[in-house]
């Protein structure tokens, strides 16, 4: 048996660095991905049985966003906006 879904994944990641005079960064990726199971039946008697399985997924960066805030005796003196285009394709197993 083989089965295909669509899988959603969520990365959220924030860092601030300083005290008073500081930056603060906060990102988001989203990602779709296929994973592909496969089972197969080795030996079954009766209710016992002894599969095999095996697993893999690729997933692809759809959507990226990078926040930035510089804050200067805690106060934010400028923000800035980035959308992050990430080509590469993370396969696991």
């Amino acid at each position: 048996m083989v089965a295909l879904f669509l899988v959603y994944t969520s990365f959220s990641l924030e860092l601030t660095v300083g005290e008073d005079d500081y930056y603060k960064q906060e990102q988001q990726l989203h990602y779709l991905g296929i994973p592909v199971k496969v089972n197969y039946t080795i030996w079954k008697k009766g209710c016992l049985f002894l599969y095999a399985s095996a697993g893999a997924m690729a997933e692809m960066c759809v959507d990226g966003s990078l926040n930035t805030d510089y804050c200067l005796n805690n106060s934010r003196q400028r923000e800035s906006k980035t959308d992050l285009d990430v080509d590469k394709v993370l396969f696991g197993v």
